[in-house]
């Protein structure tokens, strides 16, 4: 009987905690907009970067023709990777 009701007492202390360290709506809502400017900006961060890349390829090239790889090249490259 004592180790029920020291069951009891611990796992309704622990439901009363949990209640109480729960966020508010307003504090969810607000850590979801932080996550996803956060997200939005790496994206961006990617893409301008990819941009700068292409950019700094393309003033290597002389002429503006498309860079030349076979698919043999292609498939090795993808083999590689991992």
């Amino acid at each position: 009987m004592c180790l029920f009701l020291l069951f009891l007492f611990i796992l309704g202390s622990l439901l009363v905690w949990k209640k109480k360290t729960r966020m508010s709506k307003e504090d969810i809502v607000a850590k979801r907009a932080e996550q996803k400017e956060y997200i939005m900006d790496k994206i961006n961060l990617i893409q301008k970067t990819r941009e700068k890349e292409k950019e700094k390829e393309n003033r290597y090239i002389i002429t503006n023709l498309p860079k030349f790889e076979s698919d043999f090249e292609r498939m090795h490259e993808n083999y590689y990777k991992t």
